[in-house]
């Protein structure tokens, strides 16, 4: 299925044109939006916790990879994504870029937590 929704994302961000956003809901969860600066940009990876998958994300800009990618973020931000994990990216000449992502939310409940073996002195 992965290599299916990214086949499409990457379709779309080679189809579209300028200024293109576009999110394909995968989960059927919606939450609120958060800052998009708490949104954890990835390359290619998962994040390390029980996550859930919120979307496909694709934005195509004409104004660079940063850019392009900030928007993926504040894309993922919107949906109340905790990480982007940016899988594709595609340049259309000098400076014309599109990214497209998977937005994650982790699972608090059951998120994995790491206890610190090494310090057991306790701190004030």
């Amino acid at each position: 299925m992965k290599k299916g929704i990214l086949g499409s994302l990457a379709a779309l961000v080679m189809m579209s044109g300028c200024g293109y956003k576009s999110n394909v809901m995968i989960s059927q969860n919606e939450y609120d939006s958060i800052d998009e600066n708490e949104v954890i940009i990835l390359m290619n990876d998962k994040p390390q916790c029980n996550y859930e998958v919120i979307a496909a994300v694709t934005i195509d800009q004409y104004s660079g990879q940063a850019t392009a990618i900030q928007e993926a973020r504040k894309e993922a931000a919107d949906l109340g994504a905790d990480y982007v994990s940016i899988n594709f990216i595609n340049t259309y000449g000098d400076d014309d870029i599109g990214v497209a992502g998977i937005a994650y939310r982790c699972n608090k409940q059951g998120a994995v937590v790491q206890e610190d073996t090494q310090n057991t002195e306790a701190t004030e």
